[in-house]
């Protein structure tokens, strides 16, 4: 990935009190570059540096000059010495601040940057949030450079502002499969757009491997070792050409179905590519039952935001689970819409085959959704909250410390470790994702209740939560949450003294949209294609229709199948 660095140059000892620097500075806003959508951004025209700027003029003019990408850093180079320019990587990441920063003078060629951490880019594009309020410092130091100063010494990678951020770089998803090879699963990566060279960045990417956090959780048909043969990813006339090495050729044709599969779900996000044509070493890659140039819906059954079937929405009503229509309900068959024994909590399995519940003294039940099946009792463990099926049919839970636990449909129970887990803190919701390779959790610290993501790591049929993260720094108290998509999470929740309402937390770039609340919102629901769901203190299920909530049947703790 293309990235910019950062870099700082000393102040003279007359300027050693701090000065607040905007995020706007000495550069001009040009127009749009690029035919494609995903390359419409704003192109800044960086400022070289001019005789006699003072140390701090010239930090502030590498700043600025950073989030241009022209000629690689072209104009922020100019504001170094020779030697340092041929050091600076400003690939390596891409340190991402919020609001302002200050630039301190240490001494007369010593000065230090220190501004808000909000997230940090990798080279590999994958971005990680930071906890909130953090501050973070860079030590520069600069030396004459015939009657100019010019920096010669500074932290790896670039800082850039949020805006900064916004402007230059797009968020895209690298496609990889769950533990099973039958759902893919997103890998966003924060990429710098250029006039040309996206679809190439993005393979190269995708060929190169899942992130570092990821990487547990899910697999790859891409044979390891495996290079673009030419390393260059064309497209003409809406046809991407992907032209891999050899290895694979020697691939079986069921793992060339999984790679084509990730190739086109990856470049379709390209307004410019309609069609892939997959090769090996120049030679059409042969899969069965699909042309080449393979078209961009030729993989719409792996369709990782595919809506839920059935789509409509469950809940409970007096003990009994329910089927929600407009505002009209129905008991569902057997035993769990006859209320025996009278649930609180219920999930459904994707297809609505089966069903499982929770009492009202938190045993788990379970069974199948059929005229007098009934529902038999899985667990004799009080307390248990959260009921969520896998695509395997395994049942989620979480107990009432907080630990969480999978039945499988044998009724075998086994504890979900969690890896790393803070101590002085506990678990008080969960939703697992729709490709069953990650889990959201309400973990609360302190008086906090605080979105964090996790991956699902499965080993010899043993699950484990890892890589435990925050993925926004704005929620403060988190009542509930569910994925209403592949990347993004539904939660009931509210800032700081707020009250509670339903905010959208992109995963990509940690940004949150307040979606407003009904009044008196307990719990939350959500799916991929369906509306956001919200349970009451009324017992009243609400549903968001464009921007209004509008009310519907009553029942408590609404849900989709999963």
């Amino acid at each position: 990935m293309k990235a910019r660095c950062l870099m700082i140059l000393a102040l003279p000892v007359f300027l050693a009190s701090c000065a607040v620097i905007p995020n706007s500075g000495s550069i001009e806003r040009g127009t749009p570059v690029g035919a494609d959508p995903n390359n419409q951004v704003i192109r800044v025209i960086a400022r070289p540096p001019q005789p006699g700027m003072s140390p701090q003029e010239v930090v502030q003019g590498f700043l600025d000059a950073s989030a241009s990408f022209e000629g690689d850093h072209a104009v922020a180079r100019q504001y170094l010495t020779d030697a340092q320019s041929a050091l600076w990587k400003p690939s390596e990441k891409v340190t991402v601040y919020d609001g302002l920063f200050t630039i301190a003078a240490g001494s007369t060629t010593s000065l230090k940057v220190t501004s808000g951490l909000y997230a940090v880019i990798a080279n590999d594009g994958s971005m990680r949030v930071a906890t909130p309020a953090r501050a973070v410092g860079f030590d520069f130091r600069v030396e004459r450079v015939g009657a100019d100063w010019r920096i010669a010494d500074a932290p790896i990678g670039l800082l850039l502002s949020r805006a900064d951020v916004a402007r230059s770089f797009r968020s895209f998803n690298l496609y990889f499969f769950n533990a099973n090879f039958d759902q893919l699963v997103p890998d966003p990566r924060m990429i710098p757009v250029q006039e040309t060279g996206l679809a190439t960045t993005l393979i190269r990417e995708l060929v190169a491997g899942p992130s570092d956090w990821l990487a547990p959780a899910v697999r790859t048909a891409i044979p390891d070792g495996t290079t673009l043969a030419i390393d260059a990813v064309p497209v003409d006339a809406g046809t991407a050409r992907v032209d891999l090495d050899q290895r694979v050729v020697l691939t079986n044709d069921e793992t060339r179905r999984a790679l084509s599969a990730q190739i086109v779900w990856t470049l379709r996000q390209l307004a410019t590519v309609s069609a892939v044509d997959i090769r090996s070493s120049g030679q059409p890659l042969s899969v069965t039952g699909v042309a080449n140039p393979q078209p961009s819906d030729a993989w719409i059954s792996y369709n990782p935001d595919a809506a839920p079937y059935p789509a409509t929405p469950f809940a409970v009503s007096g003990g009994r689970a329910i089927k929600i229509s407009d505002v009209s309900t129905e008991l569902v068959s057997g035993g769990a819409g006859f209320g025996n024994p009278p649930l609180s909590a219920i999930a459904v399995s994707a297809g609505g085959s089966r069903i499982a519940g929770v009492d009202e003294v938190g045993n788990l039940w379970s069974g199948a959704i059929a005229v007098d099946s009934p529902i038999v009792q899985m667990t004799d463990a009080p307390g248990m909250t959260h009921p969520q099926f896998d695509s395997a049919g395994n049942i989620w839970v979480l107990g009432a410390d907080g630990v969480v636990s999978v039945v499988s449909p044998l009724g075998v129970s086994g504890t979900v470790t969690i890896e790393n887990f803070p101590a002085k803190a506990a678990v008080l919701g969960m939703s697992l994702s729709p490709d069953d390779a990650r889990m959201s959790l309400v973990l609360q610290r302190g008086p906090r209740r605080l979105l964090v993501l996790a991956r699902v790591v499965t080993q010899g049929g043993v699950f484990s939560l890892a890589g435990l993260r925050r993925v926004e720094t704005v929620l403060t108290d988190v009542l509930d949450l569910a994925w209403n998509s592949s990347e993004s999470i539904a939660a009931l929740a509210s800032e700081g003294a707020g009250t509670p309402q339903v905010y959208e937390v992109d995963l990509a770039q940690g940004t949150v949209t307040s979606r407003g609340a009904p009044v008196g919102p307990r719990s939350i629901a959500a799916a991929p294609g369906v509306p956001i769901l919200v349970g009451t203190e009324s017992s009243r299920v609400f549903s968001l229709v464009g921007d209004q909530w509008v009310g519907g049947a009553f029942g408590n703790n609404p849900t989709y199948a999963h």
